[in-house]
């Protein structure tokens, strides 16, 4: 019994001491909320159908749960979580994770991107950033994945390569 007691103690000044860690709930959480409260007032304001405004919902709750995890994992500098405590709209939050180090923004983005993937959240929804079955869906452009490659000049285009000599489209 006093083992589970200290290791629930213990387990509590981890996450109250465990970095900014500990604060990521409390600074995100609230921020995140404000947002989606004002997006509710808008989708209502703009008489938005009642699944598209669930489905707004609903991604709303599983972003927030993942940028606190992501947080929570990577230990977020103090700078990050403040930044994100005080976050009022969407350029604000873009704001922060530009201040993140380059592994926990792309940690951050996947972790997003898959919780707006297993809603089939599409380009409409997500400002324009693509969406799966779009055309910026995962792994294509507006996902954070490269441009196709673009042909070498005097190469065909993609999907229009020449006839081969002696085809019947090079006979004259």
């Amino acid at each position: 019994m006093k083992t589970i007691l200290f290791c629930a103690a213990l387990a509590l000044l981890g996450c109250k001491n465990g970095g900014a860690g500990g604060d990521c709930a409390n600074a995100i959480g609230p921020s995140i909320d404000k947002m989606t409260a004002a997006g509710a007032k808008r989708m209502e304001a703009a008489n938005v159908a009642p699944e598209m405004k669930a489905k707004m919902d609903e991604a709303a709750s599983k972003l927030k749960v993942a940028i606190i995890n992501r947080c929570t994992t990577d230990k977020w500098s103090s700078d990050v979580v403040d930044c994100y405590k005080k976050a009022e709209k969407r350029e604000d939050l873009s704001a922060c994770r530009a201040k993140l180090p380059d592994d926990q923004a792309k940690a951050l983005h996947t972790d997003e991107l898959g919780v707006m993937t297993s809603l089939g959240v599409g380009r409409g929804m997500m400002g324009g950033h693509g969406g799966p079955g779009g055309p910026g869906g995962p792994g294509g452009p507006g996902m954070g994945a490269p441009p196709p490659p673009v042909p070498p000049a005097g190469a065909p285009a993609a999907g229009s390569a020449a006839a081969p000599a002696g085809s019947a489209g090079s006979a004259k």
